[in-house]
């Protein structure tokens, strides 16, 4: 019975032990790597967290084609999830071009964005607006705001 007991008892320890460290670990943040801008990589970005993604981002908003098109240019969505996976979240935005005014499907992917005046870093969205028949109609990196779900669309 005393032997039931002492397994019992160092289970509780056992277990207490696993559930401090656990917390611990959250409580304490993990030292963050430098932040280094990096060539654009499909598995990199499907693996990485926003930092990751952040690091690579100017290269895939600029990042052109052998045609020189821009790489996510006149996309699919089925495309899009090819490079980039599942978008952290699907909302829709308004657009207001030549056109007049239009709801359009937006796909945000984190990253977090270093300020070139003062090295700090933020987390905004990288942002790809969809054209009613799933195509890409224009990407950008901004803070996207559930208020404010506009934008301007690239001229050219």
């Amino acid at each position: 019975m005393q032997s039931y007991f002492i397994k019992i008892w160092l289970g509780v320890l056992f277990l207490s032990l696993f559930i401090s460290c656990a917390a611990v670990n959250k409580i304490i943040p993990k030292e963050r790597k430098p932040f280094q801008e990096k060539p654009f990589d499909v598995k990199t970005w499907h693996e990485g967290d926003p930092q990751t993604r952040g690091e690579m981002a100017k290269d895939l908003r600029w990042k052109r084609t052998a045609d020189q098109g821009y790489l996510l240019d006149q996309k699919g969505q089925p495309e899009i999830l090819t490079i980039l996976g599942e978008p952290d979240r699907k909302t829709r935005g308004k657009c207001c071009g030549a056109g007049g005014t239009s709801v359009e499907e937006v796909w945000l992917y984190d990253v977090e964005i270093k300020n070139e005046t003062d090295s700090t870093t933020r987390i905004e969205q990288f942002q790809i607006y969809f054209t009613p028949n799933g195509k890409v109609d224009t990407f950008r990196i901004s803070k996207w705001d559930d208020k404010n779900p506009d934008y301007f669309p690239r001229v050219g």
